[in-house]
């Protein structure tokens, strides 16, 4: 009798501790999955980040290459006026001495 109620009572003991170990289970399964929630939305935010990144340094470098067409434009016509001035200078040089020439 006496041996029962000790195996018995063990029994209610390890009933007890399984039905306190499966809360703290369920406790545990449930901080994960909120973890994992927390995580999932974390990295949703930072591939946003990522694209918006993205997406700058592309307008970045779509507003360099613009620029570096504008500035080879520019340096172009520079070039040309440079050529033009070049021309003019040596046509009123060539001027000068003709008109040196007729006046000596």
């Amino acid at each position: 009798e006496r041996q029962l109620q000790e195996l018995q009572l063990q029994a209610s003991k390890t009933d007890a501790e399984q039905k306190a170990e499966i809360q703290v289970l369920r406790a545990t399964a449930a901080d994960l999955r909120t973890e994992k929630t927390r995580a999932e939305s974390t990295l949703v935010s930072q591939r946003q980040a990522n694209l918006e990144v993205h997406r700058l340094v592309d307008g970045q470098r779509r507003e360099a290459e613009d620029k570096d067409r504008r500035m080879g434009r520019a340096r172009n016509l520079v070039q040309q006026w440079e050529r033009r001035c070049a021309v003019v200078s040596r046509q009123l040089q060539d001027e000068r001495k003709r008109n040196q020439e007729l006046t000596q």
